[in-house]
């Protein structure tokens, strides 16, 4: 059982990374050719994107400032961290 578990595993992750990517260059743009109008429509209204919003605005700020943002983000989850060091630094 435990072979037939590892060999079922390595076989879909070794198709999902070789041949899922190939065949979806080779459907292009017609990878959603057979799917139902309706679904077809609601796709294309989502690709379209919303150009308001809290997450536009953000996503807007920080594609305008990403070194600030990484070095302000950074600065936030190490002040978050901190005191779990204080365990670490003890212990040893």
């Amino acid at each position: 059982m435990v072979l037939g578990g590892m060999m079922v595993s390595i076989i879909a992750a070794t198709v999902a990374l070789t041949v899922l990517p190939a065949v979806l260059a080779l459907l292009g743009p017609r990878v959603n050719a057979l799917a139902p109008k309706r679904l077809q429509r609601a796709r294309e209204d989502e690709t379209r994107g919303a150009r308001s919003g809290f997450w536009y605005r953000l996503s807007r700020a920080v594609m305008r400032r990403p070194a600030r943002t990484a070095i302000a983000s950074a600065a936030v989850l190490i002040a978050l961290g901190v005191p779990f060091l204080g365990g670490l630094v003890s212990a040893t």
